[in-house]
């Protein structure tokens, strides 16, 4: 859990972007994989 910890972020608002209760910001994303050492790829589609 230490990896979470570091994003600065409120415990709640970590267990309502878990539990799909809202939708995250594309900065906490960005900040969520620089914590995990992972990518983030956005793709748009037509509807």
């Amino acid at each position: 859990m230490q990896k979470i910890d570091s994003l600065n972020t409120k415990q709640s608002v970590i267990s309502r972007v878990e539990n799909a209760k809202t939708v995250p910001s594309l900065s906490f994303l960005k900040r969520l994989t620089q914590v995990l050492d992972a990518s983030l790829q956005v793709q748009f589609k037509s509807q």
